[in-house]
Parts: C-alpha cells; sequence; structure tokens
C-alpha cells in the first residue's frame, strides 16, 4: 500500500501541510515517519499469524458483525424483564438461526422471545470454532441487561451464594476430617 501525501490530501481534500500536522499531532515527525510506522505495524500482523490463526479470528470476527446486526435491544431488554419477574425459565433451541428464521411462526406459538443467532456455514460441525460461541455472546447480552434491574439485590444475592457455598466447602471438609 503506498500513501503518496498528494494522493491522501487529495481524497481527503485536505492540503499537504495539514497531513503533516496531523501527523505531528500523532507523536511523529512528519508525516512520511507516520506513513511508515503505520505500514509497518501492519506488516507485522500480517507475518506473525499463520493461516489457521487467521480463519479462526475471521470467524469469530464474522460472528461478532453477526451478531451486531441480529440484536434487538428493546427485544433483550423486555427478556430481562422476564428474567426478573420469572420462577423458571426454559431455553430452547433448534437448528441453525437459518432454520428458526424461516420457521419463526412456528416457535412463536410457544415461546414469548425468539432470538436469532448468527451462525456460520459449518459451524454445527465444531471443525472451525465452537458452534457455543453465538450462543455465548448473546447470553452474555442478555445477562448484562438482567443484572442491571436491581443490580444492588443482584449483587446481594451473588455474596450470598457464593457465601453459602463457601460454607458449604468449610462444612463438607469437616466431615470428611
Amino acid at each position: 500500500m503506498e500513501y503518496y501525501v498528494k494522493s491522501i490530501f487529495e481524497k481527503l481534500y485536505v492540503s499537504e501541510a495539514s497531513l503533516s500536522r496531523f501527523a505531528k499531532k500523532c507523536g511523529y515527525r512528519g508525516y512520511r515517519e507516520f506513513v511508515y510506522q503505520y505500514e509497518e505495524t501492519f506488516v507485522e500482523k500480517q507475518e506473525s499469524m499463520t493461516g489457521n490463526t487467521r480463519m479462526i479470528l475471521d470467524a469469530y470476527q464474522e460472528l461478532l458483525n453477526k451478531t451486531y446486526s441480529l440484536v434487538d435491544e428493546a427485544q433483550i431488554a423486555r427478556i430481562g424483564r422476564y428474567l426478573n419477574q420469572s420462577n423458571r425459565v426454559f431455553v430452547c433451541g433448534r437448528g441453525s438461526s437459518g432454520l428458526t428464521a424461516k420457521n419463526r411462526g412456528i416457535f412463536e406459538e410457544f415461546c414469548d422471545e425468539i432470538v436469532l443467532l448468527p451462525s456460520l456455514r459449518h459451524l454445527n460441525h465444531g471443525n472451525v470454532i465452537s458452534p457455543q460461541f453465538p450462543i455465548l455472546v448473546m447470553l452474555d447480552i442478555i445477562y448484562s441487561y438482567y443484572v442491571e434491574q436491581d443490580k444492588f439485590a443482584k449483587e446481594l444475592l451473588h455474596d450470598n451464594t457464593l457465601r453459602a457455598l463457601g460454607e458449604g466447602e468449610h462444612k463438607r471438609r469437616e466431615v470428611m476430617e
């Protein structure tokens, strides 16, 4: 990649002096040093990653990008409220997100909410990355909304649970001795 000053300033509609001042404000001696350092970091990333690493990271990035497009924050907030009001929650899943999206009407009869998850080709075979990754990302998003509602009570419940587990472990050790 070549970042000639003339082509860049023409595309950005700024002067050469503006590019130079920008580079200096970023801590470089000038535009050429800025471009050199940029190109070096780009080259290092390419050389340091093997094909497998790049393939895995690209797959994760693709799933995250698809998650951005599928997340409905209003729906997630509703699910958080449902979780706070419910004594029992059933979570069900079937097939890939494509199958679920096509047959959404079938599930609406039995479900309060249907959350679409991103999927990649062959993800369910586990031969590239874990097929649970999209589910975990969505669950983390839902959980963050759940915790934000009455955060103090949730923290107290969490602390009490840890304390009870610790006491149970202490009693178990006493019995074992």
